[in-house]
């Protein structure tokens, strides 16, 4: 297992690409019509909602003891896979909305 500073580093580094995929992916949004932004606003609530609850996660791997590393490790590695699949879906639909309004 990696150890503990490399597996934070990591987590950090990708909490802040996802962030910047999640404004890239907002303002794409903006551009779609009223109709296409409204049905894009359920997407954007849950990964936005999901990248909060990651950045808790991110905090508690800070202050992890040794006898909580494993569990913690788990769940945000969980909460990650949360959001990578949030963004997945919410980059899926504004392609279908982008298609189906030019």
């Amino acid at each position: 297992m990696e150890s503990r500073e490399l597996y934070k580093d990591k987590a950090h580094a990708r909490m802040n690409e996802v962030s910047t995929k999640f404004e890239e992916l907002k303002a794409e949004g903006e551009k779609l019509s009223e109709k296409a932004k409204a049905e894009m606003k359920p997407h954007i609530d849950a990964i936005h909602d999901k990248i909060e609850a990651a950045k808790v996660g991110l905090t508690k791997l800070s202050y992890a003891t040794e006898e909580k590393w494993d569990e913690i490790v788990t769940e945000a590695d969980d909460l990650w896979n949360q959001v990578k699949s949030a963004m997945e879906h919410a980059a899926e639909s504004l392609k279908t909305h982008t298609k189906a309004h030019p």
